[in-house]
């Protein structure tokens, strides 16, 4: 199973893929700082990634925008895009989801959330 994780903090990165490969071992994780870099990343992979996780409070192309244009794009329409934030009042989890988004989760405080989180995801279906 492969991640793409679009993240600015360096260290929600790092504690997100040691996360996932507790929950996972042999998943991989590739890692961007911004949507431009997640797109690059995408353009140059060889493996499409099943799941995005994308922060919701990202700054140049914002997370809005690189929503938007992950759903625009068919070559991305299968993969799943989870965003997450630890700041995201209703209201902005609701549009993320009116925009396209297969779920929203708040960032978790602990590794023991975050493997529940990672573990009910994976569990369902598309």
């Amino acid at each position: 199973m492969l991640f793409l994780i679009i993240d600015d903090d360096p260290e929600d990165v790092d504690y997100f893929v040691e996360t996932a490969r507790r929950v996972i071992p042999d998943c991989d994780c590739l890692t961007a700082s911004s949507c431009e870099e997640g797109f690059r990343m995408l353009r140059e992979a060889v493996h499409i990634p099943s799941y995005i996780f994308l922060d919701g409070m990202l700054y140049g192309m914002n997370s809005k925008e690189c929503l938007r244009k992950l759903k625009k794009d068919p070559l991305y329409t299968d993969i799943r895009i989870i965003m997450y934030s630890g700041f995201a009042h209703e209201e902005l989890q609701l549009e993320f989801l009116k925009m396209g988004a297969d779920k929203f989760i708040i960032k978790p405080t602990s590794s023991t959330e975050l493997e529940q989180a990672l573990i009910a995801l994976l569990s369902e279906k598309k």
